[in-house]
């Protein structure tokens, strides 16, 4: 019983301490546009070593909401797409950061309570 309720709060605590981001990048599609090509582009991004999201993009640039836990990495990559075949361009070298928070100045703590009992 106490082995699940330790399982229990480990895993409540991890989802606990899970923040929300805000990601988002550019890059530069160097094939000329034209009659013959009409990009799109496909990002793919994961979290921790999770699964990979693909998702697809209009333009060289991306946003997208992620949740991890600061110190978790984040690993990204890119390939344009053009529509008239479609011809998958190849994938960009991976790259990576890691997710933080800034420091901020403790609250004054409030709510002290102490019981002293004699034995």
């Amino acid at each position: 019983m106490k082995l699940i309720l330790a399982f229990a709060l480990a895993l409540f605590s991890a989802v606990a301490l899970a923040d929300d981001y805000t990601m988002s990048g550019s890059w530069t599609d160097p094939t000329p546009t034209g009659p013959g090509y009409t990009p799109t582009y496909e990002v793919g991004y994961a979290v921790a070593g999770g699964g990979e999201t693909v998702v697809e993009v209009p333009a060289p640039s991306f946003t997208a909401e992620i949740v991890g836990n600061p110190g978790e990495t984040v690993a990204v990559r890119v390939r344009a797409i053009n529509t008239q075949g479609p011809i998958n361009g190849n994938w960009t070298t991976t790259v990576t950061a890691t997710l933080s928070y800034a420091a901020t100045t403790p609250s004054d703590q409030t709510g002290l309570v102490i019981t002293i009992t004699r034995h």
